[in-house]
């Protein structure tokens, strides 16, 4: 989890938090005189429901990042392999072995 979804997420619980501290038994009784604490716990739920919905918009957006390196890992390695398969098939040919000799020296140096 990121630091940004920890802080949103953090912010998400303090509104949530707040808001059920305004629908305890005890404030039930002011929430009939007072609709205005009705509508501020509603609003501390919602606004906490949308904090939470962006810690898991930044959670996958991370998620997605490591996916797109792994990704590009694995386009480089198929690359490279893909080149060695076509030097090895020239060589086979032609008896030149030297492109292939370079792109699998080159593997150990990676």
């Amino acid at each position: 989890m990121s630091a940004i979804g920890k802080q949103l997420r953090a912010r998400a619980a303090e509104f949530r938090k707040t808001a059920n501290d305004l629908l305890t038994p005890e404030q039930a009784a002011k929430l009939l005189d007072k609709p205005e604490l009705l509508v501020a716990a509603i609003t501390g739920h919602v606004s906490a429901n949308v904090f939470e919905a962006l810690a898991d918009v930044e959670d996958s957006r991370n998620a997605l990042e490591v996916i797109d390196e792994k990704m590009a890992r694995r386009q480089k390695v198929l690359s490279k392999a893909a080149a060695i398969r076509q030097a090895a098939a020239r060589a086979t040919s032609t008896g030149n072995w030297d492109e292939y000799d370079k792109l699998t020296a080159s593997i150990d140096a990676e």
